[in-house]
């Protein structure tokens, strides 16, 4: 079965085809597969100064870059296997999401980051230490998030390749990891 161009007449066999191949008409009720995003370790981190936001190097990790990711929509990541940044912690716990999700769209002037490292095992970026709420809530809440990159050389062994084994689970909540979030 084939479609008929509504702007050229023009006859195409072709199903899988989103515009005429004869005058680029795109089709009704077609639409053109969304471009390529980048992933993972492919975002261009611009550089950064060391002070510049909410962290620091340290003698175990330097400040290299930052990079704002965005999708434009929201994500619901823990148990999926989303894996464009990755965590190094089994769990998630969704009250403490969901009071950031609340926050962040109370306010919007400030945009949350997290730091993350290029896990030398696998390759992927993997958020350093805390932050885990905080991304989660940043993508649930379709809200972009300041990704800060450290080379840590002493973190090379920790980190899952995505986040299908870090789940929502309820836990006593750490006073950190409630108030913990770091904003720019």
């Amino acid at each position: 079965m084939g479609w008929i161009c509504k702007k050229c007449g023009e006859f195409s066999n072709d199903n899988a085809v989103v515009a005429c191949p004869s005058c680029g008409n795109v089709r009704d009720g077609a639409s053109a597969p969304k471009a390529a995003a980048k992933t993972g370790t492919d975002f261009p981190f611009e550089p950064v100064a060391n002070g510049e936001g909410p962290f620091k190097s340290t003698g175990l990790q330097k400040l290299v870059g930052k990079y704002t990711l965005s999708y434009g929509e929201a994500k619901d990541v823990p148990g999926t296997g989303y894996a464009d940044v990755c965590p190094c912690q089994q769990h998630v716990n969704p009250d403490i999401v969901a009071g950031k999700v609340e926050m962040f769209s109370k306010t919007k002037d400030k945009t949350p980051a997290v730091p993350v490292f290029k896990n030398p095992n696998s390759g992927k970026l993997t958020i350093l230490g805390d932050g885990h709420h905080t991304f989660v809530a940043s993508l649930k809440s379709g809200t972009p998030v300041i990704l800060y990159l450290f080379e840590a050389k002493a973190f090379g062994s920790i980190g899952h390749s995505s986040w299908k084994s870090c789940t929502y689970q309820k836990f006593d909540q750490n006073a950190a990891a409630k108030t913990g979030t770091k904003m720019t």
